[in-house]
């Protein structure tokens, strides 16, 4: 009876010691995937970067971690659903690194702005405090609550519209040590001249259009046939037909939809019987 006592007691204090080895090893293994995490953390996107929640879970950094984080002082929430790193302020390229492959929204930079980031805007005399960055979107693609030019220390303009509906155009662009969605100069003169003549200046698109020798003639050809604009059509057009660009002959006009009727781009200006543009003279222009 005695022996049985004893070894009811021994399984006891053995079950016991299994319990705290389980317990501790648990701990540690939770301690090493914590730190893991955290580790990768750390890696997931650029310093002046947003970091969304949500994106966060899709890499296995549950919410409760995610407060866990922020309360420790990793992470600072900035808005809903979006963290910063802490002691990091975030940037528009930052913003624009985490729209593009965190949320998968189209916000990109385009326009003047990315054909300056290309080089061809030297001959426009502009300080850094009266730049205005050109952000473009489609309609369907939410701006995020965060995306303000108090948050992320900028001054910008987002143009929304459907007239290029596609990420057609749309590259990426070396920013630091990562990359940003920047429409290449296919694209850019095609959303500038959207703008034109209330939002931009068609002086500076002329002017522009001169210096854009190398456009590649499939990405133009491309982007023409998926334009939903017929007065940006016939304003790229004219513009580069009066350049006499190599790229422009090679060309296929008659699949770009100009519709029919005039347009007027420049109220008292010249009727171009061509592409049916009322439009100003610019200088050296037939």
């Amino acid at each position: 009876m005695e022996d049985v006592k004893y070894l009811s007691k021994k399984v006891k204090i053995h079950i016991f010691l299994v319990i705290l080895v389980y317990i501790f090893y648990s701990k540690g293994s939770m301690n090493t995937v914590n730190t893991n995490k955290l580790n990768f953390l750390m890696h997931i996107a650029p310093k002046d970067a947003v970091i969304l929640s949500s994106y966060l879970v899709e890499k296995g950094i549950s919410h409760d971690l995610q407060k866990s984080y922020e309360r420790n002082g990793w992470l600072t929430r900035i808005g809903r659903g979006a963290y910063v790193f802490s002691n990091a302020t975030p940037s528009l390229e930052g913003a624009l690194f985490t729209t593009w492959n965190q949320a998968k929204i189209a916000l990109h930079i385009g326009g003047l702005s990315a054909l300056r980031m290309h080089g061809y805007s030297h001959f426009i005399q502009l300080d850094s405090t009266s730049i205005i960055e050109q952000i473009f979107k489609r309609p369907r693609d939410s701006k995020p609550t965060w995306f303000t030019q108090e948050i992320l220390k900028k001054r910008f303009d987002i143009h929304s519209s459907a007239f290029l509906d596609s990420i057609t155009g749309i590259g990426s662009f070396p920013h630091r040590d990562y990359a940003i969605p920047v429409s290449e100069p296919e694209r850019a003169i095609l959303e500038y001249l959207y703008l034109c003549p209330k939002e931009g200046s068609l002086s500076i698109a002329y002017h522009m259009m001169d210096m854009l020798v190398a456009l590649r003639p499939d990405l133009v050809q491309i982007l023409l046939n998926e334009c939903n604009s017929i007065k940006v059509k016939r304003l790229f057009l004219y513009l580069a037909e009066t350049q006499n660009h190599a790229w422009f002959d090679i060309l296929n006009k008659t699949t770009i939809d100009l519709g029919s009727g005039k347009r007027v781009i420049t109220p008292g200006g010249k009727l171009d019987t061509k592409y049916q543009i009322v439009i100003e003279e610019f200088g050296g222009a037939e």
